[in-house]
């Protein structure tokens, strides 16, 4: 959510998000603040029950974290997912969060892809790598997803090492994805393109 209304609103792009809301205060709180910085709500489902909420945690230097509160917030299920759902996107970003649905960022990716999609994956945080690392190499190896959003503590727990040489992290995620991108906070990022050294 966070990229697309950055999208709309800082840079006026076309975005739209894909998922369930609540029939709460924050569900209704969250579409119209969507709207009003034009995101397109339309394939977000209202589902009876509470909507999810996240608290944003940013350091002095920069590195962020999320802490969402998903335990009985409303969700979309993969079963309910369409082709309809991606078509007329360029771009299909799927964050790591939602490998908290089952099989929702493999049918995610796989029915992006077929809308014609470029498919961006977003690890989420070294927790979701931690606690989904056979699901996230499973959809890496899929040939679905075609970049790869993450930061170094995510960069870290897929490769298992504290290091600050990411050059195999970067090799390893590179045979699968067409880009990479790897944020270092204050010390930038790094970034490679499949085929490149």
């Amino acid at each position: 959510a966070n990229t697309t209304r950055g999208m709309a609103a800082g840079f006026h792009v076309s975005a739209g998000l894909i998922g369930a809301l609540g029939n709460d205060e924050w569900g209704s709180m969250f579409r119209s603040g969507m709207e009003m910085v034009g995101v397109d709500t339309t394939r977000m489902r209202d589902v009876n029950g509470p909507t999810g909420r996240c608290v944003v945690l940013v350091g002095e230097d920069g590195q962020r974290t999320m802490r969402p509160c998903l335990s009985d917030a409303v969700r979309i299920r993969a079963s309910e997912l369409q082709l309809e759902d991606f078509r007329g996107a360029k771009v299909a970003v799927i964050p790591g969060y939602a490998f908290y649905g089952k099989d929702l960022v493999e049918t995610s990716c796989r029915l992006a892809k077929q809308a014609g999609c470029t498919v961006a994956l977003d690890f989420a945080s070294f927790e979701v790598v931690r606690d989904f690392a056979e699901e996230l190499d499973k959809v890496l190896h899929s040939g679905n997803v075609d970049v790869v959003f993450c930061n170094e503590d995510e960069a870290k727990q897929y490769m298992k090492e504290q290091t600050e040489d990411f050059a195999p992290f970067l090799q390893q995620i590179g045979q699968y994805v067409d880009t990479v991108a790897l944020t270092l906070g204050e010390k930038g990022c790094l970034v490679k393109k499949k085929g490149s050294e």
